[in-house]
């Protein structure tokens, strides 16, 4: 018992010269530790400016000190299905972050689901498209999730074809041109002057 009362003794004296310490011995000890923060290497290894911010905090160094943090510049990379990695150049720090989708065309049948970020292609579905539409001398359907046009000539026929002219319209898209005349020689509904 005596010696557990010595030893709290001891314990309290040490604690009351650790906190005693005047402030200007602790200013000078804050002063250095900045003045050896500041020589100390990046954690990427790299020479350059540390802006204030910086997600991630030093690494410790083995000696027991530390270096100042990264000022990160990041690449995305796939991951999984779920997410992609943001990966520091510099200093391999990464965080995980949730796809961003949009849709591309694949082909004239298929758009695939991708991600804007990575290029994760999380899967493939039919082109939604609309009904034709004339524009000028062709026709156009279009997707409406990821913009994929198919563009065609319009395929011209004829009828109620007689001397005084004809009834032009598109097999595709069905736009009609009513009471057209007829071209002199022969017309391309196949009257003849």
């Amino acid at each position: 018992m005596k010696k557990l009362v010595s030893l709290f003794l001891a314990l309290l004296m040490m604690c009351s010269v650790l906190f005693a310490i005047p402030a200007e011995v602790n200013a000078a000890f804050v002063k250095e530790q900045a003045e050896e923060s500041a020589k100390a290497p990046c954690a990427c290894g790299e020479a350059h400016l540390h802006e204030p911010g910086d997600s991630t905090m030093g690494a410790v160094t083995p000696g027991g000190g530390s270096t100042r943090p990264c000022s990160h510049t990041y690449k995305t990379v796939q991951y999984n299905a779920s997410y992609h990695k943001r990966v520091c150049t510099k200093c391999g720090y990464s965080y995980s972050v949730s796809h961003s989708y949009g849709y591309v065309a694949k082909n004239g049948t298929y758009h695939n689901k991708v991600c804007n970020l990575c290029g994760y292609i999380a899967g493939s579905a039919v082109h939604c498209l609309s009904d034709w539409q004339s524009i000028g001398n062709y026709h156009v359907k279009t997707c409406s999730v990821c913009g994929y046009t198919i563009k065609q000539a319009h395929k011209w026929a004829y009828t109620d074809v007689n001397f005084l002219g004809h009834t032009r319209y598109c097999s595709v898209c069905v736009i009609y041109f009513n009471g057209e005349r007829h071209t002199e020689g022969t017309c391309a509904c196949g009257w003849h002057e």
